[in-house]
């Protein structure tokens, strides 16, 4: 039994269509087809019901961009009482060009709310919520599955009480997520040999491509594993990931990743398993996180490790149950990890762990924790302002008293990168790779990634031909927001300006 079958050369449009309630209703019989368009060009959908089919929703193969508005693909289920398969899925997407999703609801299906598979896929104010197999040996139970050469962007998206994972996003571009939640995912099945709880639920995880590419079909292979590709950048801005079982979010990008105003807790397993791993794991470039809090979960709060650079600010990690509150390792010779504000109170091991070349302080606190307050691996330390300790089972910091940072040493970088042991590594950077947009009124020109432990040292960007007499200026970012930089002046073809921290500087062109 099926719904309605569109197979066209040309473009495809459903508007004020309803497609319900096809199958037989026997459960030994997989049928059941919902709204399946395969298209030669474009295909747009809007105000379409496929809702309560057996085997699927809705499901589109198009040679161009998908959109699809105001629409509804919930309780898409079935299983076969022989073998127990199971089928039902809200909405699968696969096109060549570009997927566009405003206003729908893939709710309450059994194996996902909805696949996507297009150059750029766009989502906003939608949900994909409560899709729940009913079995205690299988799980394939996701809100959202993305797959993407190019770029994400949710904005209003929920992907909530999935039983499985909230939702999976694979793109080698950038991923912007704004106002959006991955809560409450979890479920158990049954080990069939020793009868014991097998515990599943994570809530978003984003990372790159793998070479032989990913399918949507075979979602069910990923369980909710990190993954060790990339995107090109990540940023989250008011997201939560909370109570799920296993983590709230893992995070992979070679550039940026810049996470705000986002919480990350009370992930953890009813009965504290070791599958349970955190709250938030992330690895990037550089990465920048602003106002998060990663409190009560199973094992640490945040673990991260970046290759350049690590700033936290104004962020509480505290009261994970059998681990650090936060782990942050940046890998270069010339990394550092600064931590302005931050409060890591409470952890079973340490309050916050960082392995790096230069450690910054500003302020916070580091109590109570069963480990150290503040347990530095190698590295030097430098302090703003003195932190709060007290309480912590195994001292307040490590090693104690702190060696400072070396200073000291000026540079001037031309393409050529320098470093040294008193200096800084220079890296340029595309405006892709910055940790968050410009403000309005600036234009990007030019941008360096300074990592090091030098305490004043020069930058020379270079001045693009014809921007001679533009009206050129530096902006950096302080882990929060683009702020000016005064001073600098034309040499020749180059912008020459002394800086005093590390960190990315950008040159600009202002309007006048």
């Amino acid at each position: 039994v099926a719904g309605v079958k569109i197979d066209a050369t040309g473009d495809v449009a459903v508007r004020r269509t309803k497609v319900n309630d096809n199958g037989s209703n026997d459960w030994n019989v997989v049928d059941g087809d919902g709204l399946g368009i395969i298209s030669g060009g474009f295909v747009t959908l809007s105000d379409v019901e496929a809702n309560d089919n057996q085997l699927s929703g809705a499901d589109i193969v198009a040679a161009n961009d998908v959109a699809i508005a105001n629409s509804f693909f919930n309780g898409n289920l079935m299983y076969t009482t022989n073998y127990a398969d199971f089928f039902g899925y809200g909405l699968k997407v696969v096109s060549q060009g570009d997927i566009a999703i405003s206003a729908i609801e893939a709710n309450e299906n059994f194996l996902w709310g909805a696949g996507l598979d297009g150059a750029n896929v766009y989502i906003e104010d939608s949900f994909f919520d409560r899709n729940v197999t009913d079995s205690t040996s299988f799980v394939d139970d996701t809100g959202l599955v993305i797959v993407s050469a190019g770029d994400v962007n949710l904005l209003n998206v929920e992907a909530n009480e999935n039983r499985m994972m909230g939702a999976e996003i694979f793109a080698n571009g950038e991923v912007v997520i704004q106002n959006s939640s991955f809560d409450n995912n979890f479920g158990t099945t049954v080990d069939a040999n020793s009868g014991a709880d097998i515990y599943w639920g994570c809530g978003l995880q984003v990372s790159g491509l793998p070479a032989g590419g990913v399918t949507i079909g075979d979602i069910q292979i990923q369980n909710c594993d990190p993954k060790n590709l990339s995107a090109a950048s990540v940023a989250l801005l008011t997201v939560t990931a909370n109570g799920n079982y296993l983590y709230g979010a893992d995070l992979s990008a070679s550039g940026a990743v810049n996470v705000s105003n986002s919480s990350f807790s009370n992930n953890a397993t009813p009965a504290s398993q070791a599958n349970a791993q955190g709250g938030l794991m992330i690895q990037g470039g550089f990465v920048n996180l602003n106002t998060v809090t990663a409190n009560d979960n199973g094992m640490f709060g945040a673990t991260i490790v970046a290759e350049d650079f690590i700033n936290v600010s104004d962020s509480i990690f505290s009261n994970n149950l059998n681990g650090y509150g936060l782990s942050a390792t940046a890998t270069s010779a010339t990394g550092f990890v600064t931590l302005s504000n931050v409060n890591a109170l409470g952890n079973a091991g340490d309050g916050a762990f960082a392995d790096t070349a230069c450690v910054m302080l500003g302020g916070g606190a580091y109590t109570g924790n069963s480990g150290y307050g503040l347990n530095v691996a190698q590295g030097f330390v430098d302090q703003t302002s003195a932190p709060t300790y007290g309480g912590n089972g195994l001292g307040d910091t490590n090693p104690n008293p702190f060696n400072p940072c070396q200073g000291g040493g000026v540079i001037v970088t031309s393409p050529t990168p320098s470093s040294g042991t008193n200096s800084n590594t220079v890296t340029p950077q595309t405006e892709v790779q910055l940790p968050a947009p410009l403000s309005q009124g600036n234009t990007f020109v030019s941008a360096l990634l300074v990592s090091g432990t030098a305490s004043e040292f020069t930058l020379s960007f270079p001045i693009p031909a014809g921007m001679e007499n533009a009206n050129l200026s530096v902006m950096f970012w302080n882990g929060t927001e683009w702020v000016a930089v005064s001073g600098g002046s034309v040499v020749g073809n180059e912008f020459v300006i002394t800086v005093t921290q590390p960190g990315v500087y950008v040159l600009v062109s202002q309007a006048t």
